[in-house]
């Protein structure tokens, strides 16, 4: 056998059989001591083997060198062994045999000893794997907090985090994680439903990812909030991204909370920013979406709210003071009487020393902040009339308006007079159009009423709808004096007659044909063949391509060469016939094939051979004889017969008959026939 162990391995036992030499059967009551009994193991590089001193076991516990019957009537002849831990020691192969008892056949036994894994091995995906739900306290490197072999507690995986230098730790599913420590340096993330019970402990530069986060972090500085859902919590400065609020989120100082792309996880019980003691705190809603409501704002110094997005801000009636800062799709319900400043973020004061300037953003882009916090005014913004804007939205509005071009922007020298001007022969001339163009000849209304632009009447309009046949419609309308415009005949020099005939009746003229000539580069003109099978283009001395199509025809192609001969012989280009005839109209013919007794025969061959045709022309039979063979109790069966002729019928060797195949029904009965048995 051949088993497989880490090296440094210790307390491993395995099972062997030990078969009887004499009869090839179990050996049963051997012992540790048992007469000439012995036990030899060498290891990878050794010169020689080593003995192992046996001894007794308790089947189950571990010995070294222990060797104990696990039962000699329930198992016979299977003995448990303790393997020495000094053959486990090094990676590589290690073999083993005992032997020498009496009637004992020689056992010997493989093991393969790999190296130790590395840490970096040890660890899927780079990560400490952490399951609640398991029962793994232990810490040791490279064997706890794998993926197979996770830990239990959050305390463990912070302790392998340190030892290996792993700073992601992987949450399974369905667990709940409970800090009892500062957590800091690292990233936890969910790997399905999970929960985080913060316990009051500080959350320190951190990516927490995924969890459903319940309880208060006395701090949580530097940590980011990713994709998780907030269950009346407190946290302090950090970033928040993705996430769904529900009940009460404390801000907890010092610092700033930037929280992007969240929103009201339950508009019902909805949720709120109580910002008591939250000292020089700011809090910044970036795209936030849904009701909430502001609880204590002013209650400390300094105190600020940014937010953008949709949905509707409540402050309560206990906020005595602080900021708000709006987008415009902000609805505002102010409980506080006033105590509250709201400012449109378009009209944001270069004074407003409280905001964050990283966070403020104008037109969708945010403006930088500066050693002191306060609102830079660097090459990334300016001053305009007291508000701030960035030099990128100034860029934008320039290039627009050069693209536009140079519009005064004042009585009819904007975008809307000019249209007028192009428009109506009333209007106002713009000064800023220039050159000679005047409204009252030159405007489209003046063009129309001058005639240089004309319009089809409803009658004209009429007649030409019928001319294309549009709308399927082919009936004349009342008026047809509309001129008829003649097909394009090609304009060339010469006159050519092309006829077009059956070349299985020359006699026959194909009348309808779509013809169609060219020559590349220079001629391309379709036309239809008249009562007598003809075209007749007008056409420059060269060689044409011809092609045509008719009903019941096939495509025909050739070549056709204008020598400067005006009207030339008529060209006959023959249409091949298409033969469209029906498949042949069939039945099936039914028989009983019987013996003396009247009682139904198989395997007797009945045929049936096609002696005269139906009279219709186009068809060519097939005389080949319909065959079947009687089976399933006598009975016959035959597919093929063609409807209206006339077949010859024969049974094995007996005389055959004839007869007419019916037109109507679905089969038929096939004439009587004799046989005899050969």
């Amino acid at each position: 056998m051949k088993l497989t162990f880490t090296a440094g391995a210790t307390s491993k036992a395995i099972r062997i059989y030990v078969e009887d030499a004499t009869n090839g059967g179990a050996l049963t009551g051997l012992a540790y001591n048992t007469t000439d009994l012995v036990w030899h193991w060498i290891g990878p590089g050794d010169a020689g083997s080593t003995a192992v001193t046996m001894a007794t076991m308790t089947v189950g516990t571990w010995v070294s060198g222990g060797f104990k019957e696990v039962s000699s009537t329930n198992m016979p002849g299977v003995y448990e062994i303790g393997i020495p831990d000094a053959a486990l020691a090094d990676a590589g192969p290690v073999n083993m045999m005992l032997h020498g008892a009496a009637d004992m056949a020689d056992v010997t036994i493989e093991l393969q000893v790999d190296p130790v894994p590395t840490v970096t091995q040890a660890y899927a995906d780079g990560a400490i794997w952490l399951d609640t739900n398991a029962s793994n306290t232990n810490t040791v490197a490279g064997t706890d907090g794998t993926i197979d072999n996770p830990v239990s507690t959050i305390a463990a995986a912070q302790t392998l985090s340190g030892s290996t230098g792993i700073n992601l730790i992987r949450v399974a599913a369905d667990s709940t994680v409970t800090l009892t420590a500062t957590l800091s340096d690292v990233t936890l993330e969910a790997m399905g439903p999970a929960n985080l019970e913060l316990n009051n402990r500080a959350v320190t530069t951190c990516r927490i990812v995924g969890f459903a986060v319940t309880e208060s972090a006395t701090s949580s500085t530097g940590t980011e909030w990713i994709d998780c859902r907030f269950d009346d919590v407190s946290i302090s400065s950090g970033f928040v991204s993705g996430c769904l609020v529900r009940d009460e989120v404390g801000l907890v100082y010092p610092g700033t909370i930037e929280m992007k792309d969240c929103a009201t996880l339950d508009p019902v019980i909805g949720c709120s920013f109580n910002f008591s003691g939250y000292t020089n705190g700011r809090l910044h809603l970036h795209n936030w979406s849904g009701d909430f409501e502001v609880l204590n704002l002013g209650d400390s110094v300094s105190q600020s709210l940014y937010v953008t997005g949709s949905g509707v801000v409540t402050i309560n009636a206990n906020c005595t003071g602080g900021d708000i800062y709006h987008s415009p799709f902000i609805e505002i319900d102010d409980n506080s009487g006033g105590a509250v400043t709201l400012t449109p973020i378009a009209a944001i004061s270069v004074d407003a020393t409280k905001i964050d300037a990283n966070v403020v953003e104008v037109l969708g882009e945010p403006l930088v902040e500066d050693n002191s916090g306060r609102l830079a005014t660097n090459a990334s913004t300016f001053l305009n009339n007291g508000n701030l804007a960035t030099t990128a939205t100034l860029d934008s509005i320039s290039t627009l308006v050069n693209r536009l071009g140079a519009f005064t922007g004042t009585g009819v020298n904007t975008v809307l007079g000019f249209f007028l001007a192009l428009m109506r022969k009333d209007a106002d001339l713009p000064s800023d159009v220039g050159g000679t163009y005047d409204e009252e000849t030159d405007s489209l209304e003046a063009l129309q009423e001058a005639g240089g632009i004309t319009d089809w009447t409803p009658t004209e309009r009429e007649q030409i709808r019928y001319r294309l046949v549009m709308d399927g419609d082919t009936s004349a309308p009342a008026d047809t004096n509309l001129p008829q415009v003649a097909p394009f005949d090609g304009g060339g020099a010469y006159a050519v007659t092309l006829s077009f005939v059956d070349d299985q009746d020359p006699a026959e003229e194909i009348v309808g044909a779509q013809v169609r000539i060219v020559r590349a580069g220079f001629t391309d003109i379709a036309l239809t063949t008249d009562s007598s099978g003809q075209v007749h283009p007008k056409l420059d001395a060269a060689t044409y391509t011809v092609s045509a199509t008719a009903a019941g025809h096939e495509f025909y192609s050739g070549s056709l060469e204008v020598t400067g001969a005006d009207s030339p012989a008529a060209y006959e280009m023959p249409l091949t016939v298409t033969i469209t005839n029906d498949p042949p109209n069939t039945i099936t013919g039914l028989g009983f094939v019987h013996n003396q007794a009247g009682v139904g025969e198989d395997g007797v061959e009945v045929t049936a051979t096609l002696v005269e045709g139906t009279g219709d022309d186009g068809y060519v039979r097939d005389g080949e004889a319909l065959t079947d063979t009687s089976s399933g109790g006598g009975n016959i069966s035959i597919a093929g017969f063609i409807r209206g002729a006339k077949y010859s019928f024969q049974a094995g060797n007996g005389s055959a008959v004839t007869k007419d195949i019916p037109m109507t029904g679905s089969n038929f009965q096939i004439p009587e026939l004799i046989r005899t048995d050969s």
